[in-house]
């Protein structure tokens, strides 16, 4: 008996960031200004005190995708010797192979106020 499976996942992580993100900003922190464009920076109060925006970082075109392809082939056999004698053999290969394309371009908010601006990583694994 063999048996032989193949799969290939592409995943896209949303642009906007995680739900919390947004569920721990201000309510009254309004994320657009007077044009209708989406501001990096929110303003507490007197402007000493801000907050950055995470719907700021959905317009800059960053990118998080993993794609991996897996295959699996599982083998067996079975033989009857003699009578009540029965021998059973079983192999299983698996292979798994992983790419990460992450990109963040110099205006995310990750790089705010740091000297550092912009990343691109590449990882393949597996």
């Amino acid at each position: 008996m063999n048996n032989l499976t193949y799969d290939h996942v592409k995943q896209k992580d949303s642009p906007y960031g995680t739900f919390s993100d947004y569920t721990y900003m201000n309510p009254y922190l309004y994320p657009y200004d007077e044009n209708g464009h989406i501001k990096q920076v929110l303003k507490i109060g007197d402007g000493v005190e801000y907050a950055l925006n995470p719907l700021y970082n959905a317009s800059l075109g960053t990118k998080f995708e993993t794609t991996y392809q897996n295959f699996i082939d599982n083998f067996s056999v079975e033989w009857d010797v003699l009578e009540g004698l029965k021998l059973k053999a079983a192999v299983s290969l698996n292979k798994k192979m992983t790419v990460e394309d992450r990109f963040l371009p110099a205006g995310h908010n990750s790089f705010y106020e740091k000297d550092l601006k912009g990343s691109y990583e590449k990882k393949s694994y597996g």
